[in-house]
């Protein structure tokens, strides 16, 4: 696979007041890698902070405890499926372990058939290589979407009514 870099696109998503959103990237690392590395990198632009093994690791931590944790801690999980997805250890751990706290998470595919079938009734998001970064604006958006949802639930839950259309 080529080398993937980030364009000068600046588009954001989110406000540069709101907290901080992090969101734990599962890849297989030899075809992945550099798609992570691009998402974490788009993200970044939308006020969201992606955590990626290879580059935020804390040394000495035991890798499957460290993503263990990340996962539980972050509860927001995108799922970045290329044609090894199905094969790599790693991915099946991190799908196992998302899907038993019930994430939904955002999968970005290159292909319909490498979504596992345990995410095929989620949310996904199929690219190429060439709009692999419209895919990260639309990962960003989706997370967005998903935390105003969030904020909205926890207002009614906490007022006990319907919040007023905007």
């Amino acid at each position: 696979m080529e080398d993937v870099q980030p364009s000068n696109d600046s588009r954001t998503d989110g406000d540069a007041t709101d907290p901080v959103i992090w969101v734990f990237v599962s890849y297989e690392t030899d075809t992945g890698l550099a798609y992570a590395r691009l998402m974490k990198a788009k993200l970044k632009t939308a006020g969201i902070e992606a955590w990626v093994w290879h580059d935020d690791r804390t040394i000495g931590e035991v890798r499957d405890e460290e993503i263990a944790n990340k996962i539980f801690e972050f509860r927001r999980f995108v799922y970045i499926c290329t044609h090894k997805s199905h094969e790599s250890a790693g991915q099946r751990e991190e799908r196992g372990l998302a899907r038993s706290l019930s994430i939904n998470p955002v999968v970005v595919t290159f292909d319909e058939s490498f979504v596992s079938p345990i995410f095929i009734s989620r949310n996904w998001i199929p690219t190429t290589h060439e709009s692999f970064e419209d895919a990260c604006h639309k990962v960003g958006q989706e997370i967005h979407r998903r935390e105003q949802a969030l904020v909205a639930d926890a207002k009614i839950k906490e007022e006990g009514q319907p919040l007023e259309p905007a």
